[in-house]
């Protein structure tokens, strides 16, 4: 077994999920939550991180009896769930779906969700959340729609918005 994370030559053990908690906007909150596999590592991988440093950010730890409940619009876990922003703002899951051509999408009950706006909100532009079936689709679309740009009006002198999408894990 290959540690994850090494701090000081130590290492962290018995750990089976790395969850990465996100903001209701897909932002990332800065806290992630390590399962283990055997409660017996504990205190061993708490006091690893006590002090632990990652790119000058000092580790916070803490034990926890459980998670929050993982919610499937934020992501899976596994890198096959995208956030794409840039559709024209009256853009549907049916005319959002004809771009997905070609990319094998997640067997789930909805493998595309609109993100509705708050009340009373306006956006030129539609959010998406796709559940692709692996990994490697999601990473392909986002390589292949990055700064694609999209016609929001048939008027030339209306700013055109590019296509912003990003991999949720």
């Amino acid at each position: 077994m290959v540690p994850f994370i090494t701090f000081s030559h130590t290492a962290l053990f018995s750990f089976l999920i790395v969850a990465i908690q996100y903001t209701h906007r897909y932002r990332r909150t800065g806290n992630v939550y390590l399962t283990l596999s055997l409660p017996n590592f504990l205190r061993d991988n708490l006091r690893v991180l006590e002090d632990a440093t990652i790119s000058g950010i000092t580790i916070k730890a803490e034990a926890s009896l459980s998670i929050p409940d993982k919610d499937y619009r934020y992501g899976d876990g596994m890198g096959t769930t995208v956030v794409v922003q840039g559709p024209p703002g009256k853009a549907d899951v049916h005319m959002f779906r004809g771009m997905l051509r070609g990319y094998t999408l997640d067997s789930g009950p909805e493998p595309i969700t609109q993100i509705p706006l708050p009340k009373g909100g306006f956006s030129r532009v539609s959010r998406f959340l796709v559940h692709f079936a692996t990994a490697s689709d999601a990473h392909r679309f986002v390589r292949d729609i990055q700064g694609v740009i999209t016609e929001n009006s048939s008027d030339p002198t209306v700013q055109r918005a590019p296509y912003r999408a990003h991999v949720v894990y």
